[in-house]
């Protein structure tokens, strides 16, 4: 029981599989061009932390990844329900 209560307080990876598929989910976006990263991460153990970047389209304004992130956030949460905080970091490709 310690070694789990540490691993919590420190914060212990998620599954593998759950990362796999935000990534999967991401990638289907079409103003996505690249996921670079996904990081999940139990901070408690029903509870699970999401972070991630991402390279849009040189041509997305504004409000379509506004639409897009919104989006997202509801369908990782629905399809994953331990995901309860999703952080995103996005940036335009160079072109």
């Amino acid at each position: 029981m310690a070694f789990e209560t540490k691993a919590l307080v420190i914060g212990e990876s998620a599954d593998r599989w759950i990362a796999a598929g935000v990534r999967e989910l991401v990638g289907s976006v079409d103003c996505v061009e690249n996921v670079d990263e996904v990081l999940a991460m139990h901070t408690r153990p029903e509870f699970i932390l999401l972070t991630g970047s991402l390279d849009l389209q040189n041509d997305t304004g504004a409000k379509r990844f506004e639409r897009a992130v919104s989006g997202l956030d509801c369908e990782i949460k629905a399809s994953y329900a331990k995901i309860q905080h999703v952080f995103t970091e996005a940036r335009a490709r160079d072109a």
